[in-house]
């Protein structure tokens, strides 16, 4: 086990509404994988389905699970809707990171049990702010190659320094939120870098159109 008190290599936050088979999903992608010593939060927008999670103390399990391990999983669920994409969640989760590294996802999608120790390895001992690696699109049967515009890159692509990232201001909530503050990155640092390695750690499962029960055979991938 690693040691409780040293300072976890990496922080992910995903922010959650509904969904719960596919969060349920995330969760156990979380568990599963293959590097150690992180620290993930879990964390519901006031959400009466997530809060079910919890109070059944399944939300325990898991979290007793990932400290066996020396990792730090923190599921709890805010006190009032704030909608906005999740991303009023996910700058709270930015400022109390203690990472050295930060990486993001969203609750309908799937990590595979190499993700973290895939997007640490080209930006851990490097002097690099943010590395950018392809993104399975799988409801589109689509390799997202990350570039530096809009509508190419975004959070899931994406891995941050956490010092930098916590330097950057806040940018206002909105659906092109990922890019708009990965531009305002690009502004402030040339230490960037796309990937070499075109393995696709990270899949896309839905569209924002697409229902659980529509969903229903996604959710059983591993």
């Amino acid at each position: 086990m690693i040691n409780s008190m040293e300072k976890p290599i990496l922080t992910l936050v995903v922010p959650c509404w509904g969904r719960p088979a596919r969060t349920r999903r995330l969760i156990n992608n979380v568990l599963a994988q293959t590097e150690n010593n992180w620290e993930a939060f879990i964390i519901g927008d006031s959400c009466p389905i997530f809060q079910t999670l919890i109070d059944s103390g399944e939300a325990d399990f898991y979290m007793n699970l990932a400290k066996e391990k020396g990792n730090k999983l923190y599921i709890s669920n805010a006190n009032s809707h704030t909608g906005k994409w999740g991303y009023l969640i996910t700058d709270q989760i930015i400022d109390r990171a203690q990472g050295e590294y930060f990486i993001f996802a969203g609750n309908d999608d799937i990590l595979k049990p190499n993700h973290f120790s895939h997007y640490l390895s080209e930006i851990r001992g490097t002097d690099l702010d943010l590395v950018a690696y392809p993104m399975n699109m799988m409801p589109l049967n689509y390799i997202l190659y990350p570039s530096w515009e809009s509508c190419k890159v975004g959070h899931g692509n994406i891995i941050f320094k956490t010092s930098f990232l916590q330097s950057l201001p806040k940018v206002p909530p909105s659906p092109t939120h990922d890019w708009t503050l990965i531009n305002e990155a690009l502004t402030r640092t040339t230490k960037i870098k796309i990937a070499d390695s075109k393995e696709c750690t990270y899949l896309v499962t839905s569209v924002n159109s697409q229902t659980e029960n529509e969903s229903r055979k996604i959710d059983i991938i591993d």
